[in-house]
């Protein structure tokens, strides 16, 4: 039974996509002793990513691959100004996670595939007033992600891919004087990027 994945050829890779990232955040404001507030602000952003890691390919059409992922870009969540002295800009920065991968080939050489991943990220909240700056205020957090794409081979070992990558996060609290906001994000990106392997 176990004779078709001992077989299995495995091939690294390396590789990067550039796209588009919209990220949606639910934010519970508590401001006591006003009432708290539950509200949604969202940004989209051009992004990238750099990823590797290896893939083992299966006699049988199946492809499972493992690898890490870069997002070396900063994602804006929200930037808020209320033209009065005061404004709240939050931005995601580090974002890395592992993914798992497995795919089925649709031909000689495309391949359709599904993913898992564990994310971790940075966010960071720098909030304004007439009086000062109170920040960058720094959390971590992390976040389960699922997403899907297509891989074309090409000559000499490369090979071009779209994928849709949806991650949910934790949430953080960050704390502004006697305001505490609960954030907590959810990030949706689409790419297109090559990759070769090894």
């Amino acid at each position: 039974v176990a004779a078709p994945y001992a077989s299995a050829e495995m091939q690294g890779y390396i590789g990067g996509g550039l796209g588009f990232n919209g990220i949606a955040s639910d934010v519970v404001i508590v401001a006591p002793p006003d009432p708290t507030e539950n509200t949604t602000f969202g940004k989209s952003n051009f992004t990238g990513q750099i990823e590797g890691g290896a893939r083992f390919d299966t006699p049988d059409d199946i492809i499972y691959g493992i690898g890490l992922y870069l997002n070396p870009f900063t994602l804006k969540a929200h930037d808020a100004n209320d033209n009065a002295g005061e404004s709240a800009t939050i931005e995601i920065v580090d974002m890395r996670g592992l993914v798992g991968e497995i795919g089925w080939k649709l031909g000689a050489s495309t391949v359709a595939y599904g993913k898992v991943s564990l994310n971790q990220g940075r966010m960071e909240g720098t909030f304004r007033a007439p009086d000062g700056v109170i920040g960058p205020l720094t959390k971590s957090f992390s976040g389960v992600g699922f997403g899907a794409g297509f891989r074309q081979s090409l000559a000499g070992n490369m090979y071009l891919f779209t994928e849709w990558h949806h991650i949910m996060g934790s949430e953080v609290s960050m704390v502004v004087e006697d305001t505490t906001y609960n954030i907590k994000p959810t990030l949706t990106t689409g790419l297109i990027g090559a990759g070769w392997t090894f």
